[in-house]
């Protein structure tokens, strides 16, 4: 199974592809505020991914079953506590009766990035709402676009809504940020 490179802790959160082979994970570094009073949270956010290599390269002998076929890391990714806190309760209504969900995470006025996590059907992966393609979409003003997606099952989006809670929650938990 593929892992982000990161020491997970109590401020840490991952949502790990039902295959096992992609994961969409993070870290709540510290929080604090704009100039108009939005709470805003610092995080470290990294994809990554594996996957069997094609032929002929599958048959190198020093291949591994599975080879890293990305693996992205925004060190510095400024987030909204009001999206994040969104994002919780349509996870949490997902797991009472999926639904499509599309949440942007980052976009503020005073930062140029924008991170927009999906939760639905997509026409070119085998998925239902109830197994959903996850897509991560990542813009900046020096990057136009990444995304990324993969399937997720219930499993999945629970451990993914408990992490993200207890993370934030942690990360609120302390008196001084």
């Amino acid at each position: 199974m593929v892992e982000c490179e990161m020491d997970f802790s109590a401020d840490n959160w991952k949502l790990v592809a039902n295959s096992g082979r992609e994961q969409f994970c993070g870290a709540f570094i510290k929080r604090g505020s704009n100039e108009d009073g939005l709470e805003l949270i610092l995080a470290k956010v990294s994809l990554v991914g594996e996957f069997w290599l094609d032929p002929p390269f599958a048959n190198d002998v020093g291949s591994s079953s599975l080879e890293s076929v990305f693996s992205v890391s925004l060190p510095h990714l400024v987030l909204r506590k009001d999206r994040i806190e969104t994002l919780l309760d349509e996870l949490q209504q997902w797991l009472l009766k999926p639904k499509p969900i599309s949440l942007e995470l980052a976009k503020c006025r005073t930062t140029y990035q924008s991170l927009t996590i999906s939760l639905g059907v997509r026409e070119d992966l085998i998925c239902s709402l109830e197994r959903p393609a996850c897509t991560i979409s990542y813009c900046s003003n020096s990057f136009e676009v990444g995304k990324w997606h993969f399937v997720v099952d219930q499993s999945c989006i629970r451990i993914f809504h408990e992490e993200l809670r207890a993370a934030l929650d942690s990360l609120y938990s302390t008196t001084s940020q």
